[in-house]
């Protein structure tokens, strides 16, 4: 299960200036408020800033049987990076990979293959160079006939998993489907992050706007490891005015259902429509959390509301749902903590009309 903000709390806090530990968040107050302001200012010099941020982080470069490969989406499998190479000069040609996030002395790389995979040694000794947060491997088949190098970011699996298909139906009319890069070996759950706004961009700026363009949710989303650019993603769906809908192999957690919520309409096809809206468990909502200088985790709920944080959150869900919004955010951050899960019931959707039709 991915959490809200947690992964971007650690992983990027350090290094990248704008997001969750900004100073915005550090004024010492004798105010106390009850609930957020929404008064973040989105722009393009933070999204410009962000994105060549994660660029510059989330690198991974295959060089196998003579060909040169790059990382084009990446997620964490519990002690592993799920991490799927193209060729830089194919792009049919693609690898996935199964890469350790921090090698031992009997780690393994697994080149996975549809019916079976092939070890290899990405043990300690295979590292032959590490800088800042690169490793390159030179590794070796556990059967010694096959090798590759790779140099890999420590952050690959904050890259994003989700991919997306461009359906033109004609007439000016686009589905945008979700899709896991994974699927065909067994890994059908995805995240949002960098990856996934790159890709959206290129196609929404392909179709173009003044176009009917509907993104729907075709498999399960199990939230966003990077928020900030999550958000951005969100802002960019609105301003090409996309619906959005949850079909019914689909599925939104956490950051995903902040990326529904930017449709100008939302729709959601329920899985069995026997069971109630929460019992097909395919809008879920939870806190977030964040490690203080101590390094100990705190939920959002005991972060102050003058956090930038709790800041960008209101000012987007605003956005989105207009006087509905700021109610919402709050909602969420009250269902469950963020290492738990609430599904919406109809009565909480209708309430703050985060669906506008369910079928």
């Amino acid at each position: 299960m991915k959490l809200k903000k947690i992964a971007t709390a650690m992983i990027f806090a350090t290094t990248f200036v704008a997001g969750c530990s900004s100073d915005d968040s550090s004024t010492e107050t004798l105010v106390t408020f009850h609930k957020p302001k929404a008064d973040y200012k989105f722009n393009d010099f933070e999204l410009a800033e962000l994105l060549s941020e994660r660029a510059y982080l989330l690198v991974g470069i295959l060089t196998y049987n003579g060909k040169s490969y790059h990382a084009i989406y990446g997620q964490g499998i519990a002690d592993n990076m799920l991490v799927m190479f193209e060729n830089r000069n194919d792009k049919s040609d693609r690898i996935s990979m199964l890469i350790p996030i921090q090698p031992t002395d009997s780690s393994y790389c697994e080149l996975l293959g549809e019916n079976s995979s092939t070890s290899f040694n990405c043990k300690i000794t295979n590292v032959i160079s590490e800088d800042e947060h690169m490793r390159t491997y030179q590794a070796t088949s556990t059967s010694g006939s096959e090798s590759f190098t790779l140099e890999v970011s420590e952050y690959l699996s904050y890259m994003g998993s989700t991919a997306f298909e461009l359906i033109d139906n004609g007439s000016s009319q686009y589905v945008i489907k979700t899709l896991s890069p994974f699927s065909k070996y067994g890994y059908n759950d995805t995240d949002l992050a960098f990856s996934s706004y790159v890709e959206l961009s290129a196609i929404l700026t392909r179709v173009g706007k003044g176009n009917d363009i509907s993104l729907t949710f075709d498999n399960p989303i199990s939230g966003s490891s990077d928020d900030d650019i999550n958000m951005y993603t969100g802002l960019m769906i609105r301003d090409y005015g996309l619906s959005t809908h949850i079909s019914k192999s689909g599925s939104v957690f956490s950051g995903g259902t902040d990326l529904f919520s930017a449709g100008v309409k939302r729709t959601i096809e329920l899985r069995d429509e026997q069971l109630s809206v929460e019992q097909n468990k395919q809008i879920g909502v939870h806190s977030w959390s964040e490690d203080n200088d101590q390094g100990e985790e705190v939920d959002a709920t005991d972060i102050p509301y003058t956090d930038v944080s709790h800041r960008k959150q209101a000012t987007y869900f605003t956005k989105m749902l207009g006087d509905d919004g700021l109610g919402f955010y709050m909602f969420t951050i009250k269902s469950a903590p963020a290492d738990g899960e609430h599904y919406m019931t109809k009565d909480e959707l209708n309430k703050y009309q985060l669906v506008t039709e369910i079928n």
